[in-house]
């Protein structure tokens, strides 16, 4: 959903439209485009995050106009970060699309509020946020009452060119190709701009063992992936740029 104020022509605004429920319980999905979409609309990284900022500030007045705003929690995030020039010992292929992927991608704001959470500082996985939300959600008797979430330590990341996995402040990022995986350390260079897979061949073996553990426990064979898709839904994942991503030459 997307919202303004206001509709045209004197209709009733998107936000009117996607609010009409039954009862003032009710989860809202609003899903803003004006900052991953800055190259395609030729205007600056900056620029995009400014406009989403005021249709966000629109959308918190509309709540608080129809008195949906005291009682709610707002839940803040995004499916990727963004590499605007950053540094690194290895090139990506920038912006949003990783491979690898370099921390800018991977880490992304996460905001709740009213404040929930025994510790707000702990780094929580995209793939845990529905176990989040449904933890904002328990009924408690204490609404003040903080809550206790934390994301398993490990983090894997599936590309078309590469397999990316970091254990603890190690990172690893394995080719597909075949060639030498490289590895840094997040702790001592949160920048990735060494190499240190030289030095730690046994966290490399680590890493390697976790993930054939992971590709046994997951793979799907590329014969799969798209039983369910129609020609429309490849023709609308090709338009975004995802099915070169996942499927075989065709």
């Amino acid at each position: 959903s997307f919202f303004r104020k206001s509709g045209a022509n004197g209709q009733p605004s998107q936000a009117d439209q996607s609010l009409n429920r039954p009862s003032d319980h009710f989860f809202l999905f609003a899903h803003y485009l004006d900052v991953h979409d800055w190259p395609a609309r030729k205007h600056a990284y900056g620029h995009g995050v400014e406009v989403f900022d005021g249709f966000l500030g629109e959308l918190l007045d509309y709540l608080e106009d129809q008195a949906l705003l005291e009682g709610s929690i707002i839940v803040l995030t995004s499916d990727h970060g963004e590499e605007l020039g950053e540094k690194h010992f290895r090139e990506s292929l920038g912006l949003h699309f990783g491979n690898p992927s370099y921390d800018p991608v991977l880490r992304v704001p996460l905001i709740v509020w009213p404040a929930r959470f025994e510790d707000p500082d702990s780094p929580i996985r995209g793939q845990d946020l529905k176990s989040l939300i449904l933890s904002l959600a328990e009924p408690r008797i204490d609404p003040s009452e903080k809550i206790r979430f934390r994301s398993e330590p490990e983090i894997f990341i599936s590309e078309k060119a590469y397999q990316t996995i970091q254990l603890g402040p190690w990172k690893s990022f394995w080719p597909r190709d075949g060639s030498s995986p490289s590895l840094v350390d997040l702790e001592d260079d949160p920048a990735e701009t060494l190499d240190r897979a030289s030095l730690h061949p046994d966290v490399l073996a680590e890493h390697r063992s976790r993930l054939d553990t992971l590709a046994e426990e997951h793979w799907t064979g590329t014969d799969l992936l798209f039983l369910e898709f129609s020609e429309e839904d490849r023709q609308r994942l090709r338009a975004l740029g995802y099915l070169e991503q996942l499927a075989p030459d065709e």
